[in-house]
Protein backbone atom coordinates (compact mmCIF):
# COMPACT_ATOMS: atom_id res chain seq x y z
CA UNK A 1 0.00 0.00 0.00
CA UNK A 2 1.36 3.52 -1.15
CA UNK A 3 1.01 6.09 1.68
CA UNK A 4 0.72 9.05 0.42
CA UNK A 5 1.56 12.60 2.33
CA UNK A 6 -1.07 13.79 4.45
CA UNK A 7 -3.32 10.34 4.03
CA UNK A 8 -3.79 8.19 7.45
CA UNK A 9 -2.99 4.57 7.61
CA UNK A 10 -5.33 1.97 7.49
CA UNK A 11 -4.51 1.66 11.38
CA UNK A 12 -5.01 5.25 11.84
CA UNK A 13 -8.39 4.41 10.93
CA UNK A 14 -9.33 1.14 12.79
CA UNK A 15 -11.14 3.28 15.16
CA UNK A 16 -13.37 4.90 12.80
CA UNK A 17 -14.35 1.94 11.60
CA UNK A 18 -15.56 0.03 14.71
CA UNK A 19 -18.16 2.88 14.48
CA UNK A 20 -19.76 2.25 10.81
CA UNK A 21 -21.99 -0.21 9.81
CA UNK A 22 -22.15 -0.91 6.06
CA UNK A 23 -25.16 -3.57 4.97
CA UNK A 24 -25.82 -3.89 1.23
CA UNK A 25 -29.54 -5.05 -0.07
CA UNK A 26 -30.60 -7.25 -2.87
CA UNK A 27 -29.63 -4.28 -5.22
CA UNK A 28 -26.06 -3.88 -4.32
CA UNK A 29 -26.86 -0.28 -2.68
CA UNK A 30 -24.82 0.36 0.48
CA UNK A 31 -26.97 1.22 3.50
CA UNK A 32 -24.52 2.95 6.35
CA UNK A 33 -25.14 3.06 9.67
CA UNK A 34 -23.29 5.13 12.32
CA UNK A 35 -23.30 7.10 15.67
CA UNK A 36 -22.28 10.64 14.09
CA UNK A 37 -22.66 12.39 10.74
CA UNK A 38 -18.95 12.20 10.78
CA UNK A 39 -19.30 8.37 11.46
CA UNK A 40 -21.78 8.10 8.56
CA UNK A 41 -19.82 10.53 6.18
CA UNK A 42 -16.67 8.45 6.76
CA UNK A 43 -18.85 5.03 6.26
CA UNK A 44 -20.03 6.60 2.92
CA UNK A 45 -16.51 6.92 2.00
CA UNK A 46 -15.50 3.80 2.47
CA UNK A 47 -18.92 2.55 0.22
CA UNK A 48 -18.13 4.52 -2.29
CA UNK A 49 -14.00 3.33 -2.12
CA UNK A 50 -15.35 0.13 -2.22
CA UNK A 51 -17.69 0.61 -5.44
CA UNK A 52 -15.59 2.48 -7.75
CA UNK A 53 -11.81 2.60 -5.93
CA UNK A 54 -10.22 4.11 -8.99
CA UNK A 55 -12.21 7.34 -9.48
CA UNK A 56 -12.74 7.66 -5.71
CA UNK A 57 -8.29 7.75 -5.25
CA UNK A 58 -8.50 9.73 -8.21
CA UNK A 59 -10.33 12.37 -7.27
CA UNK A 60 -8.70 12.78 -3.69
CA UNK A 61 -5.09 13.09 -5.04
CA UNK A 62 -6.58 15.72 -7.43
CA UNK A 63 -8.06 17.44 -4.83
CA UNK A 64 -4.78 17.88 -2.99
CA UNK A 65 -2.92 18.13 -5.73
CA UNK A 66 -0.70 14.78 -5.68
CA UNK A 67 -1.77 13.24 -9.11
CA UNK A 68 1.58 13.32 -10.16
CA UNK A 69 2.61 10.86 -7.72
CA UNK A 70 0.81 8.28 -9.13
CA UNK A 71 0.58 9.41 -12.53
CA UNK A 72 3.87 10.63 -13.49
CA UNK A 73 5.13 14.47 -14.86
CA UNK A 74 2.36 15.04 -17.19
CA UNK A 75 0.01 15.34 -14.15
CA UNK A 76 2.82 18.06 -12.49
CA UNK A 77 0.74 21.50 -14.51
CA UNK A 78 -2.81 19.61 -13.32
CA UNK A 79 -0.95 19.43 -9.52
CA UNK A 80 -0.05 23.07 -9.73
CA UNK A 81 -2.86 24.64 -10.86
CA UNK A 82 -4.69 22.66 -8.13
CA UNK A 83 -2.47 23.05 -5.40
CA UNK A 84 -2.67 27.01 -6.56
CA UNK A 85 -6.84 27.19 -6.28
CA UNK A 86 -6.33 25.12 -3.10
CA UNK A 87 -3.69 27.74 -1.46
CA UNK A 88 -4.61 30.94 -2.88
CA UNK A 89 -1.27 32.34 -0.86
CA UNK A 90 0.93 30.56 -2.51
CA UNK A 91 -0.07 32.33 -5.36
CA UNK A 92 -0.39 36.17 -4.21
CA UNK A 93 3.36 35.67 -2.73
CA UNK A 94 4.64 34.36 -6.01
CA UNK A 95 2.93 37.23 -8.02
CA UNK A 96 4.03 39.91 -5.35
CA UNK A 97 7.94 38.11 -5.52
CA UNK A 98 7.32 38.49 -9.66
CA UNK A 99 6.02 41.85 -10.38
CA UNK A 100 7.39 43.70 -7.17
CA UNK A 101 10.54 41.91 -6.30
CA UNK A 102 11.72 45.03 -4.34
CA UNK A 103 8.46 44.65 -1.96
CA UNK A 104 9.44 41.37 -0.50
CA UNK A 105 6.78 39.68 1.24
CA UNK A 106 7.40 38.23 4.83
CA UNK A 107 5.83 34.75 4.31
CA UNK A 108 7.19 32.25 2.07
Amino acid sequence: MHQYRGFPSACALQGEAAAVTITRDDWGIAHVHGRTDADAVFGMTCAHAGNDFNRAESNDLTCVGLMAEVRGKGALWQDLRQRLLVYPDLLKNHTERVYHPGQASNTP
